[in-house]
Formats: structure tokens, sequence, C-alpha cells
């Protein structure tokens, strides 16, 4: 999890909606915005699963994965929008699903 700091607020939700550029997969969209400090959020919403363990269970995965974006020190704010079909994923194949979309965010364009 991180910390309270690194993690966007909602107040700050809907302009990066709007300004961040997106990355879809069919698993997952992230919204990435570059930047001179690091911010993460991850949405899971009542689509995916209707039971909080298991939305909170997947919220924790894609933050460890963050994690590393901030040790790596790769600046910007990460916005994770988990879509249903999320959940037919193994734990392995959900790793590699959001691992590619943060690296094709940082492809040079």
């Amino acid at each position: 999890m991180l910390k309270k700091a690194d993690r966007v607020a909602r107040s700050d939700f809907e302009s990066y909606l709007k300004g961040g550029k997106r990355f879809h997969s069919d698993f997952a969209t992230l919204i990435f915005k570059p930047g001179t400090t690091f911010q993460g959020s991850v949405v899971v919403s009542k689509k995916v699963s209707k039971k909080a363990v298991e939305r909170n269970t997947i919220r924790r995965r894609i933050y460890a994965m963050l994690y590393t974006q901030k040790k790596a020190d790769r600046l910007g704010v990460y916005m994770v929008l988990v879509k249903p079909t999320y959940q037919t994923l193994t734990k392995q194949a959900a790793q590699a699903q959001i691992k590619q979309l943060i690296e094709r965010a940082h492809k040079p364009a």
C-alpha cells in the first residue's frame, strides 16, 4: 500500500481523468500523467467483484506494483482503473498485464 501522501486525492481525480494519457487493455486502463512527484491510485468498482475482500485484494496487489515504480524513481501520476474481466486472470497474468500497461506508458511516443 502506498502512503497517503503518495496516493491521488479525490479532489484531483477529475483533473487527472481529463488530462492524463490513457493506455487500455482488455483487463484495465492506466491513466498516466508525467510529473515531478510520484502519485498512484487504483479504482476497483463493484462491477469487478461484489465482495469487498476481493476488491481490496486486487487493489493491494496493484498498489504493490505501483510501489515498485516509485522505488525505480519513475515519477508521474498513475491511475489504474480495473475492468470486470480482470477477475478471470491468474495472479501472475494480472501482474503481467499491469506491468505491460506501465511499460507502454513509459515508451517514447
